[in-house]
């Protein structure tokens, strides 16, 4: 399949998952995804206006539902969160009933994120790029996680990372959608474009692997072993020799 594939289009950016060796025919189209974004609905927007210290999104993202963390570790959010002078808007399916929700935590099963961000972060690397912090799900308490928020809303360093970054993603010589059509475009204007494929898509799978290098050094060194091992046995029987020779001659 790698080798009939012409064009490979990632939506990935050095600005969140740092600099990346691709061949000619692998293109970066991180955002392509955005739209611009919508009116806040009024409540939203009446809760956003009276945020006189900010406000906080939190989400675990797509795959996991809030529902389905322990119950303790649910607490622990709504404990901390409770504690803070900011307004969290929590994208959760937890129902009010069921808990003590505190006075500035807001949830939905759904927040339009880019109407609400400035621009989107990649959890994963938030740390190691410096514009975040990671907290192990099995060690968190009230805790860690207080002090985590209270460091990245102090720390002005987080938020210099995150514009910084910001500013990476975004700076484009053409949108992320306008160059996925020009290179698609391209490919079939050069009939597949077969001059952007790196060698290696060619190359037989032993070669790919350096099996070939590999077993004509192994052989290599296994010779210069035996004859290695060649040699000691000579010089070990001509020692023996001289000494038997040398007994012979003393009798």
């Amino acid at each position: 399949m790698l080798r009939n594939t012409s064009l490979f289009l990632l939506t990935s950016n050095p600005a969140l998952r740092g600099a990346k060796l691709y061949p000619p025919n692998v293109i970066e189209i991180s955002g392509i995804h955005f739209k611009d974004p919508a009116p806040l609905d009024e409540e939203l927007n009446d809760i956003m206006d009276k945020a006189k210290k900010g406000v906080i999104y939190f989400s675990f993202g797509t795959l996991l539902k809030a529902s389905n963390i322990r119950k303790e570790i649910a607490q622990t959010f709504l404990t901390v969160f409770g504690q803070l002078d900011q307004t969290i808007l929590w994208k959760a399916d937890l129902k009010y009933t069921d808990w003590d929700i505190p006075k500035n935590v807001y949830m939905r099963d759904r927040f339009d994120q880019i109407s609400i961000l400035d621009q989107n972060i990649n959890a994963a690397n938030a740390q190691y790029l410096g514009y975040g912090l990671h907290l192990s799900y099995r060690n968190l308490t009230q805790q860690s996680l207080r002090w985590a928020i209270t460091a990245v809303l102090r720390d002005s360093r987080f938020k210099a990372s995150v514009e910084r970054a910001s500013e990476v993603f975004t700076d484009k010589p053409m949108s992320s959608l306008d160059s996925s059509v020009y290179w698609i475009e391209y490919v079939i204007r050069h009939s597949g474009a077969h001059h952007l494929k790196p060698p290696t898509v060619h190359m037989p799978w032993y070669q790919l692997f350096f099996l070939d290098v590999i077993v004509v050094y192994f052989v290599a060194f296994c010779l210069i072993l035996y004859i290695f091992k060649q040699v000691i046995s000579l010089l070990f029987l001509r020692l023996l020799f001289v000494t038997k020779s040398s007994k012979a001659k003393v009798n």
